[in-house]
């Protein structure tokens, strides 16, 4: 494997890590908390259904718009994508089953 191939496989695997790290923060914090889940609802609400920009105003105004509602996205897709992933056994909390 040649030195720039190295490079392009940790850089890879560095994304892929960063990934699932950001996923799982997500879930936790805004699927797994009322006032996550709160917080994401009210900037939906907020930000999705108001319109990207009026007519006459410029536009840039719409891509600032359109990139903060893109980031609100990829904070509930980030924590949808960690419910969805398969888990292993060593990953899932132990429960005593055992009655004292």
């Amino acid at each position: 494997m040649t030195k720039q191939q190295t490079k392009q496989t940790q850089e890879a695997l560095y994304n892929a890590q960063w990934a699932a790290r950001f996923n799982e923060l997500c879930y936790h914090i805004f699927f797994n908390t009322e006032a996550g889940k709160e917080f994401l609802q009210m900037c939906e609400h907020r930000f999705f259904y108001a319109p990207v920009c009026l007519p006459g105003v410029d536009r840039s105004y719409a891509d600032n718009n359109e990139g903060r509602n893109e980031f609100i996205r990829g904070l509930r897709h980030g924590g949808q994508l960690f419910m969805q992933k398969p888990r292993n056994k060593e990953d899932q909390p132990q429960v005593d089953r055992e009655r004292k």
